[in-house]
């Protein structure tokens, strides 16, 4: 695991911007969605129960490591002019839409929707009922 830290730190310290957007999580829980269970969470993202901590049986140490990395960088991180923190602001906003996470849209809006299939069963609603997005634009990834 240190090997992967130390290769994460030194990412981290030659590309400003994703350092910057690391400190500018502040205190969000950051948790590695992977089926390892050392390094992940131990459920794949697609899953209902990678968003739920009390199923967890993995360790999360890549999310750990993140974390730590984080506050290391916090620690001696200023903001080199007064727009850097408005551009990463705007890429957090933009990233937080490519984000997995299962909601259910009708939950979101506050309506209640009963189906007659997949209640009670392992996965909720058979599959439906969440938002995620598959690819990032291409100008997110340069």
């Amino acid at each position: 695991m240190s090997v992967w830290e130390t290769g994460q730190r030194l990412k981290l310290e030659q590309t400003r911007w994703i350092s910057n957007l690391l400190v500018y999580t502040r205190n969000t829980y950051i948790a590695i969605a992977s089926q390892d269970k050392v390094f992940g969470t131990g459920w794949r993202k697609n899953r209902d129960e990678a968003n739920k901590p009390i199923y967890w049986d993995g360790e999360n140490q890549g999310g750990k490591a993140l974390m730590r990395l984080r506050q290391r960088f916090k620690e001696t991180h200023s903001w080199s002019g007064p727009y850097e923190e408005q551009v990463i602001e705007k890429r957090y906003s933009e990233l937080r839409k490519y984000v997995w996470r299962r909601i259910d849209p009708a939950r979101r809006l506050g309506i209640l929707r009963v189906r007659g299939r997949g209640i009670g069963r392992r996965g909720g609603s058979g599959g439906h009922g969440y938002t995620a997005h598959s690819a990032l634009p291409q100008s997110l990834l340069h």
